[in-house]
């Protein structure tokens, strides 16, 4: 996936609890996220004179929050974890844990919430990582 089909996808799917998007549609949307509040920001500090007025910086986080809440909460679903696991957050030590299930390889095959988004259909029990196996 690459990131204009990432910003599609997630604005499409802003406010989707359901299915499991890939890696790459996650780690794309979370740059553009972070790249928009960084241009929010210049803008905020181009405009106005005081650096407490922080316009567009606000509705940029209005405007990311349900989505980025959204694709954390889709992203636990590959190491089979679920939503609830965000509010590890709220402690500490519970984002470095969040930031290590944003980076492990999820599960191979289909878990309880859907089946593995780069998983080929048409890959049968006959084949593994791509490559046949004898018969």
């Amino acid at each position: 996936m690459t990131l204009g089909e990432a910003i599609q996808s997630g604005f499409r799917n802003r406010a989707k609890f359901s299915g499991r998007p890939p890696l790459s549609e996650y780690w794309f949307r979370t740059l553009f996220a972070f790249l928009a509040s960084a241009a929010a920001g210049i803008v905020d500090a181009a405009i106005f004179s005081n650096p407490e007025i922080r316009l567009f910086s606000s509705w940029v986080l209005l405007g990311s929050l349900l989505p980025g809440i959204a694709a954390s909460a889709l992203r636990l679903r590959h190491p089979d974890r679920t939503g609830w696991w965000l509010l590890v957050t709220l402690t500490a030590i519970g984002i470095i844990l969040l930031l290590i299930c944003d980076c492990i390889k999820g599960t191979t095959g289909p878990s309880h919430f859907g089946p593995n988004p780069l998983a080929s259909p048409s890959a049968g029990a006959d084949q593994l990582n791509g490559l046949v196996l004898a018969e």
